[in-house]
Protein backbone atom coordinates (compact mmCIF):
# COMPACT_ATOMS: atom_id res chain seq x y z
CA UNK A 1 0.00 0.00 0.00
CA UNK A 2 1.10 3.11 -1.26
CA UNK A 3 1.58 5.86 2.34
CA UNK A 4 0.41 9.18 0.82
CA UNK A 5 2.87 8.91 -1.83
CA UNK A 6 5.57 8.44 -0.89
CA UNK A 7 6.18 5.01 -1.89
CA UNK A 8 5.73 3.63 1.31
CA UNK A 9 3.74 0.33 2.99
CA UNK A 10 2.42 0.10 6.48
CA UNK A 11 1.11 -3.18 8.00
CA UNK A 12 -0.21 -3.97 11.07
CA UNK A 13 0.38 -7.77 12.76
CA UNK A 14 -1.04 -9.57 15.72
CA UNK A 15 2.47 -10.42 18.13
CA UNK A 16 2.04 -11.95 21.46
CA UNK A 17 5.80 -10.84 22.48
CA UNK A 18 4.46 -8.83 25.15
CA UNK A 19 2.83 -11.96 26.61
CA UNK A 20 5.67 -14.17 26.17
CA UNK A 21 7.63 -11.72 28.10
CA UNK A 22 5.35 -11.07 30.45
CA UNK A 23 5.01 -14.81 31.67
CA UNK A 24 8.86 -14.94 31.62
CA UNK A 25 9.05 -12.04 33.74
CA UNK A 26 7.13 -13.15 36.43
CA UNK A 27 7.80 -17.04 35.77
CA UNK A 28 4.21 -18.37 34.89
CA UNK A 29 4.90 -21.43 32.24
CA UNK A 30 2.01 -22.12 29.50
CA UNK A 31 0.48 -24.41 31.75
CA UNK A 32 0.02 -22.31 35.15
CA UNK A 33 -0.96 -19.24 32.62
CA UNK A 34 -3.95 -21.47 31.80
CA UNK A 35 -4.90 -22.43 34.57
CA UNK A 36 -4.77 -18.90 35.47
CA UNK A 37 -7.13 -17.88 32.46
CA UNK A 38 -8.79 -20.86 32.88
CA UNK A 39 -8.27 -21.36 28.93
CA UNK A 40 -6.53 -24.52 27.02
CA UNK A 41 -2.86 -24.48 27.55
CA UNK A 42 -2.80 -24.23 23.59
CA UNK A 43 -5.01 -21.42 23.21
CA UNK A 44 -1.70 -19.87 25.62
CA UNK A 45 0.72 -21.24 23.07
CA UNK A 46 -0.86 -19.37 20.25
CA UNK A 47 -1.44 -15.96 22.04
CA UNK A 48 2.06 -16.33 22.51
CA UNK A 49 3.36 -17.28 19.15
CA UNK A 50 1.12 -14.89 17.38
CA UNK A 51 -1.65 -17.15 15.99
CA UNK A 52 -5.26 -15.99 15.26
CA UNK A 53 -7.13 -15.96 18.74
CA UNK A 54 -10.85 -15.44 19.06
CA UNK A 55 -11.02 -11.23 20.25
CA UNK A 56 -13.00 -12.72 23.32
CA UNK A 57 -10.04 -14.90 24.88
CA UNK A 58 -7.46 -11.87 24.20
CA UNK A 59 -9.97 -9.29 25.78
CA UNK A 60 -9.85 -11.84 28.50
CA UNK A 61 -5.75 -12.05 29.03
CA UNK A 62 -5.71 -8.32 28.62
CA UNK A 63 -7.93 -8.29 31.70
CA UNK A 64 -6.96 -11.21 33.75
CA UNK A 65 -2.92 -10.50 33.31
CA UNK A 66 -3.33 -6.18 33.15
CA UNK A 67 -2.30 -5.68 29.60
CA UNK A 68 -3.79 -3.27 27.28
CA UNK A 69 -4.86 -4.65 23.88
CA UNK A 70 -2.69 -2.92 21.83
CA UNK A 71 0.65 -5.04 23.76
CA UNK A 72 -0.72 -7.18 20.76
CA UNK A 73 -0.03 -5.26 17.98
CA UNK A 74 2.91 -4.04 16.17
CA UNK A 75 3.38 -1.97 12.75
CA UNK A 76 5.65 -2.72 10.20
CA UNK A 77 6.34 0.39 7.69
CA UNK A 78 8.68 -0.26 4.44
CA UNK A 79 9.92 2.71 3.22
CA UNK A 80 10.79 2.71 -0.90
CA UNK A 81 14.40 1.14 -0.75
CA UNK A 82 12.35 -2.34 0.76
CA UNK A 83 14.00 -1.13 4.21
CA UNK A 84 10.99 -2.40 6.99
CA UNK A 85 11.00 -0.95 10.47
CA UNK A 86 8.79 -2.69 13.58
CA UNK A 87 7.20 0.35 15.84
CA UNK A 88 5.09 -1.41 18.72
CA UNK A 89 1.71 -0.16 19.06
CA UNK A 90 2.11 -0.39 23.26
CA UNK A 91 3.79 2.57 24.84
CA UNK A 92 5.09 0.11 27.49
CA UNK A 93 9.38 -0.82 26.19
CA UNK A 94 9.97 -4.46 25.01
CA UNK A 95 12.99 -5.15 27.09
CA UNK A 96 14.96 -7.83 25.84
CA UNK A 97 18.43 -8.13 25.28
CA UNK A 98 18.49 -8.79 21.55
CA UNK A 99 18.47 -6.05 19.02
CA UNK A 100 16.20 -7.66 16.21
CA UNK A 101 12.65 -9.06 16.54
CA UNK A 102 12.34 -12.22 14.18
CA UNK A 103 8.93 -12.50 12.39
CA UNK A 104 8.58 -15.50 10.26
CA UNK A 105 11.50 -15.39 7.96
CA UNK A 106 11.89 -11.58 8.90
CA UNK A 107 14.35 -9.51 10.78
CA UNK A 108 13.35 -5.95 12.14
CA UNK A 109 15.53 -3.28 13.78
CA UNK A 110 13.11 -2.47 16.72
CA UNK A 111 12.44 1.21 16.68
CA UNK A 112 14.27 2.34 19.79
CA UNK A 113 17.62 0.96 18.44
CA UNK A 114 16.72 3.27 15.21
CA UNK A 115 19.59 5.28 13.21
CA UNK A 116 18.70 8.58 12.32
CA UNK A 117 22.10 10.24 11.40
CA UNK A 118 21.35 8.75 7.80
CA UNK A 119 17.85 10.73 6.95
CA UNK A 120 16.72 14.24 7.03
CA UNK A 121 15.04 14.84 10.20
CA UNK A 122 11.80 15.84 8.58
CA UNK A 123 11.66 12.67 6.63
CA UNK A 124 11.89 10.70 9.87
CA UNK A 125 9.49 13.22 11.49
CA UNK A 126 6.70 12.39 8.66
CA UNK A 127 6.95 8.88 8.82
CA UNK A 128 6.25 8.60 12.73
CA UNK A 129 3.87 11.38 12.66
CA UNK A 130 2.15 8.56 9.99
CA UNK A 131 2.80 5.36 11.84
CA UNK A 132 1.39 7.52 15.01
CA UNK A 133 -1.79 8.09 13.09
CA UNK A 134 -1.97 4.41 12.34
CA UNK A 135 -1.70 3.27 15.28
CA UNK A 136 -4.59 6.07 16.70
CA UNK A 137 -6.88 4.62 14.26
CA UNK A 138 -6.20 0.85 15.18
CA UNK A 139 -6.65 1.75 18.66
CA UNK A 140 -9.69 3.82 17.84
CA UNK A 141 -11.15 0.81 16.17
CA UNK A 142 -10.06 -1.98 18.84
CA UNK A 143 -11.39 0.51 21.17
CA UNK A 144 -15.02 0.46 19.27
CA UNK A 145 -14.74 -3.48 19.36
CA UNK A 146 -14.12 -3.65 23.17
CA UNK A 147 -17.38 -1.20 23.72
CA UNK A 148 -19.18 -3.42 21.10
CA UNK A 149 -18.00 -6.37 23.04
CA UNK A 150 -18.92 -4.82 26.66
CA UNK A 151 -22.07 -3.74 25.24
CA UNK A 152 -23.20 -6.97 23.70
CA UNK A 153 -21.91 -8.60 27.48
CA UNK A 154 -24.63 -6.38 29.16
CA UNK A 155 -27.29 -6.92 26.75
CA UNK A 156 -26.76 -10.91 27.54
CA UNK A 157 -26.59 -10.39 31.00
CA UNK A 158 -29.90 -8.33 31.22
CA UNK A 159 -31.66 -10.78 28.97
CA UNK A 160 -30.06 -13.32 31.58
CA UNK A 161 -31.74 -11.55 34.49
CA UNK A 162 -34.74 -11.06 32.92
CA UNK A 163 -34.93 -14.97 32.28
CA UNK A 164 -34.14 -15.55 35.90
CA UNK A 165 -36.99 -13.31 37.33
Amino acid sequence: MDTKGNNSSKEFHYTGDKLRQYLQHNGISYKEAAKILSIDKNTVGKAVRGGNLNIDILLHICNIFQMSVTDFFNCIITDKDGMARNYYISSTLIKESTECVSEDEFNYKKSKNYNISDRPLDEIIEEIGEALSSLEKAFNECHEKLEAVRREAMRKKAASEGEQQ
